[in-house]
């Protein structure tokens, strides 16, 4: 009965190992980038990714992760700036109450700001307060002032970096807070900006009013869809914050697989050498 247990579980690891970096790889989905999706460039029916952004809203009206506090006020502001543009009653009930949490913990950016901010919010957060301003939504700057002086020296050494250089720059990942002018360029193999669904979302949204992008239009909105798929969440602008991943989930699968020592194990050492021949060949061209 034992052997039939491990033999069972050796079948499961050998079908997880075989899948590794498939079709882009697997993410979680993320609630900021599906706020922007859904604010930038919704899918066609944006229904059940509105209800998982709403499941998604903690009970003192904020988003995010409770242990980390401050990586809370991006994917607040985002999903109360993506809600508002859905005539929904739980949608304008989400918004109120996502306002309300905003206000109240928005002293806990007075300055000095501590070493451990989220990365890139003192781009993404700023970013979305004038977004707010813009649509009507009136959020105090005051505690933010130190926050906005970091994300003016950012941007002042992203626009620094040559044109050639953005796409292998990690700025580019967060494009949506600082790109103005789409350039069919910024599209890389898989149709994205900087692989962040909420950089193509953006992207899209700025390239629509332009005739000569509809090409990029097309292979950002494919982009989109895909990594859509790659959450599992079967809902469509439900997205990860990074896509794809394959040979990031290579790697960390055959981490893991090291790590316990299984690696060598009789009944999975083939189909992990099949994961290191790929695995290999990306690194090598990078170096």
């Amino acid at each position: 009965m034992m052997n039939c247990g491990v033999d069972i579980l050796l079948a499961d690891m050998r079908a997880s190992i075989a899948e590794l970096g498939r079709d882009g790889g697997l993410m979680t989905p993320s609630i900021y980038d599906t706020a922007q999706v859904l604010l930038l460039s919704p899918p066609n029916s944006s229904g059940p990714a509105v209800d998982w952004l709403l499941w998604q809203q903690a009970g003192d009206g904020g988003w995010g992760e409770a242990d980390v506090p401050l990586a809370r006020h991006t994917p607040t502001l985002a999903s109360v700036l993506a809600l508002r543009a859905f005539e929904r009653d739980d949608a304008r009930a989400a918004v109120g109450k996502g306002l309300e949490f905003l206000s109240r913990h928005a002293d806990e950016w007075r300055a000095p700001l501590p070493e451990d901010i989220p990365v890139g919010v003192e781009l993404l957060f700023p970013r979305l307060v004038d977004n707010a301003a813009t649509l009507g939504v009136a959020i105090r700057r005051d505690p933010y002032q130190a926050l906005f002086a970091l994300g003016d020296r950012r941007r002042a050494l992203i626009a620094s970096i040559p044109e050639h250089k953005i796409n292998s720059s990690q700025a580019v990942h967060s494009w949506e807070a600082w790109g103005e002018s789409p350039s069919i360029s910024l599209l890389n193999s898989a149709g994205a900006v900087g692989d962040s669904p909420a950089a193509t979302a953006s992207f899209l949204a700025k390239a629509r009013a332009h005739p000569d992008m509809s090409e990029g239009c097309k292979r950002a909105r494919q982009y989109l869809e895909r990594a859509s798929r790659a959450t599992e969440v079967n809902a469509p602008g439900v997205v990860p914050t990074a896509w794809p991943i394959n040979r990031f989930e290579q790697a960390f699968g055959l981490y893991a697989l090291s790590l316990a020592g299984l690696h060598t194990h009789a009944a999975l050492v083939d189909v992990a050498a099949q994961q290191l021949v790929p695995l290999t060949r990306s690194l090598a061209r990078l170096s």
